[in-house]
C-alpha cells in the first residue's frame, strides 16, 4: 500500500500499476485507474495504514482466505472495500501482494460520485492547480493557519472546564488558588487539544493519504512529548506539595524519598515516550527490548560501581539511617547532610568545606548519627590532690552526688559519682550522667554550669584539682585549708553520728526530696528569670 501510495504520490502511475491486479486491462486503462483510486483514497480513506500487516502471510485471523487481506475501506457512496491478493510473480519468481480486482472494478463508479469542486470552486484557480509537493497550496495554507486558531480555540474550551470551580469557589467565598494541578495541565491540556483538532481538521482537507500517514506519526509523536510534558509538570506538582507537607511535620525521611522518587519517576517518563517514539518510527519493540536487555547486563556489568550507589542510596533512605539535616561523625570529621543523591551523598563540615561520599561507601561505614541522640552524655573527671583527707573526699562526693540530683537538667535515674581510682596525680573522681535536652548548645551551657558548680564544691570541701605535674617541696607546705577541712570533717561526723552518711549511696526518698531543688541557671546568670 505504501508503494503504491508512493509511486502515485510522485506522479509515476505506470509503476503505481504494478500494484494493481490488472487481468485484462489495457496499460492506459491501469493508469487511469490508478490515478482515479489514489483521488479517491485522498477524498475518503481513513484507515490506518499501520494497522495493516506486515507479515509476508498477513493477517491470519481476519476470517478472510489465505491469500486475501482487507486493507481498510474508502468512505464513499457506496463504500469501497478495498482488498489485497497474493498472486503469482513470474517475474519476481515468487508471490506478491496486489489490490485486488474486485477492488479497481468499482474504482471507476466511486470516483464519478466525488464532488471534486467542493470549495476549491470558491478559489483562485493557481491556489488549486499549483501543487508544491503534490499537495495544493489551498491546503498547505489552510493546514498552516488552522493550528494557531484551533489552539486559541482550544485554549477557550480548556478555560470553560474551570468556570464550575469558579462559580463554586465565590459561592464559598473561598481565594482563587495561586498554584493548583489546573495550572500545571493549562499549557499541556491547550496543546493536546489543539493537536488533536488539528488533525481532525487535516483529514476533512483531502490531503493526500500518504501526507497523511506521515503527518499522524509525527502528531502522536507530538502528543506523546506533549504528554511528557504534562506529566513532568505533574510530578513537579505533587512532589512540591508532599515536600511543603513534610517539611511541616518535620519528616526528613519522606523529604529524602520525595526526591529520590521524583528522578526516577522523570526518568521512567523519558524512557517510556523513547520507546513510544520508537515504536511509531516502525522499530519492532520486542526486538529493542531484547537488545535493552543484553545491553543492560553489559551495562550493568560496566557500571557496577554507579549501581552501586544507586541501591547505596536508596538504603540508607529506606532504612532511615540518614536524612537531609542531620548531624553524622564519620571518622574523626563531622558535617551535616545536604543532599542525598542518586550517586553520592553531600556533607558540610565544620570548616564549610563539602564532602562528597559515594553511596555504596556510605552505607558500608559505621555511621555515627548525632542528630539522634534523645539526651547528652555527662562524663567528666575530677582528680583531687593527694592531700585531700578521707573526710573531705566523702564530703566532696555527697555534695557532687548532691549536685546531680538536685539539677533540673540531670536526669535523676542514671546519675552518680563515684571515687574510681587513685593514680600517680590524685583521687580520681568519675560522673556518669545525661543532661536532658537535644540541643547541642543548651547542653554546653548546663555543662558548663555543672562544671563551675563541681568547682565550687571541691574548694568548699577544702581540696583542690591535682595537677598531672611534680612538685619539689623547698620549703614547709601550708597544705589545703585546714579551716574548710576540719567543717568538712564535722559536716561527716554529724551525718555519721546520725545514720545520715550517703555512702554507698543516698536514700531514695533523699534523692526524691532533692529532685529539681537546684536553681538552674544560677543566680546572677543573665537567664535567671527566663527559660532556656
Amino acid at each position: 500500500m505504501i508503494g503504491f501510495l508512493q509511486a502515485t504520490q510522485s506522479g509515476r502511475y505506470s509503476e503505481a500499476t504494478r500494484y494493481l491486479q490488472l487481468r485484462g486491462v489495457q496499460a492506459d486503462g491501469g493508469t487511469r485507474l490508478a490515478r482515479e483510486l489514489k483521488t479517491v483514497m485522498d477524498d475518503g480513506y481513513f484507515t490506518s495504514l499501520d494497522s495493516i500487516s506486515n507479515r509476508a502471510e498477513g493477517s491470519l485471523d481476519d476470517g478472510l482466505p489465505q491469500n486475501q487481506e482487507s486493507a481498510g475501506t474508502i468512505r464513499s457512496e457506496p463504500p469501497l472495500a478495498i482488498t489485497l491478493v497474493r498472486v503469482e510473480d513470474t517475474q519476481a519468481g515468487g508471490q506478491v501482494w496486489l489490490i485486488s480486482q474486485d477492488t479497481l472494478r468499482l474504482v471507476p463508479q466511486v470516483y464519478r460520485t466525488l464532488n471534486v469542486a467542493g470549495i476549491e470552486a470558491w478559489l483562485p484557480v493557481w491556489m488549486v492547480e499549483k501543487e508544491p509537493l503534490g499537495v495544493s497550496v489551498w491546503k498547505w495554507l489552510a493546514g498552516l493557519l488552522l493550528f494557531p486558531v484551533l489552539a486559541g480555540v482550544s485554549w477557550l474550551l480548556v478555560q470553560a472546564t474551570r468556570v464550575p470551580a469558579y462559580i463554586w469557589r465565590r459561592a464559598k467565598g473561598r481565594p482563587e488558588p495561586e498554584d493548583t494541578w489546573r495550572s500545571s495541565a493549562i499549557g499541556p491540556a491547550v496543546l493536546l487539544l489543539a493537536m488533536v483538532l488539528h488533525r481532525i481538521a487535516i483529514s476533512l482537507l483531502g490531503v493526500p493519504v500518504l501526507y497523511r500517514y506521515y503527518y499522524g506519526i509525527v502528531i502522536q509523536i507530538s502528543i506523546l512529548a506533549t504528554l511528557a510534558w504534562l506529566a513532568w509538570r505533574l510530578i513537579d506538582r505533587f512532589t512540591r506539595i508532599a515536600l511543603t507537607r513534610y517539611q511541616q511535620d518535620a519528616l526528613p525521611v519522606a523529604i529524602s524519598l520525595i526526591g529520590l522518587g521524583r528522578r526516577f519517576l522523570k526518568i521512567t517518563v523519558i524512557a517510556m515516550v523513547l520507546m513510544g517514539i520508537l515504536s511509531l518510527l516502525g522499530f519492532e519493540m520486542k526486538t529493542v527490548l531484547a537488545g535493552v536487555g543484553i545491553g543492560g547486563i553489559a551495562v550493568a556489568l560496566a557500571a557496577q560501581k554507579t549501581l552501586e550507589n544507586v541501591f547505596g542510596g536508596i538504603s540508607l533512605i529506606g532504612d532511615r539511617v540518614i536524612h537531609v539535616g542531620d548531624a553524622l561523625m564519620l571518622g574523626d570529621r563531622v558535617g551535616v547532610v545536604e543532599d542525598i543523591g542518586l550517586r553520592s551523598t553531600r556533607f558540610r563540615t565544620l570548616d564549610r568545606s563539602e564532602l562528597s561520599i559515594p553511596n555504596g561507601t556510605l552505607s558500608q561505614m559505621n555511621i555515627d548519627n548525632l542528630s539522634r541522640r534523645d539526651k547528652f552524655w555527662f562524663n567528666p573527671a575530677l582528680v583531687l590532690r593527694l592531700e585531700t583527707t578521707s573526710d573531705q573526699l566523702l564530703y566532696i562526693l555527697a555534695e557532687l552526688r548532691k549536685l546531680l540530683y538536685q539539677h533540673p537538667m540531670v536526669e535523676r535515674e542514671s546519675a552518680r559519682v563515684r571515687l574510681a581510682s587513685f593514680d600517680n596525680s590524685g583521687y580520681r573522681l568519675e560522673f556518669f550522667s545525661y543532661v536532658l535536652t537535644r540541643d547541642v548548645n543548651e547542653f554546653l551551657a548546663v555543662k558548663e554550669d555543672l562544671l563551675l558548680r563541681c568547682l565550687r564544691i571541691v574548694e568548699e570541701g577544702g581540696g583542690g584539682l591535682a595537677y598531672p605535674s611534680q612538685t619539689l617541696y623547698m620549703a614547709r607546705d601550708g597544705g589545703v585549708d585546714a579551716k574548710s577541712g576540719e567543717k568538712a570533717a564535722a559536716e561527716i561526723a554529724a551525718l555519721r553520728e546520725r545514720g545520715e552518711l550517703p555512702f554507698p549511696n543516698y536514700r531514695a526518698e533523699d534523692i526524691e526530696r532533692m529532685r529539681g531543688t537546684l536553681p538552674y541557671p544560677p543566680p546572677g546568670s543573665a537567664l535567671r528569670d527566663g527559660a532556656i
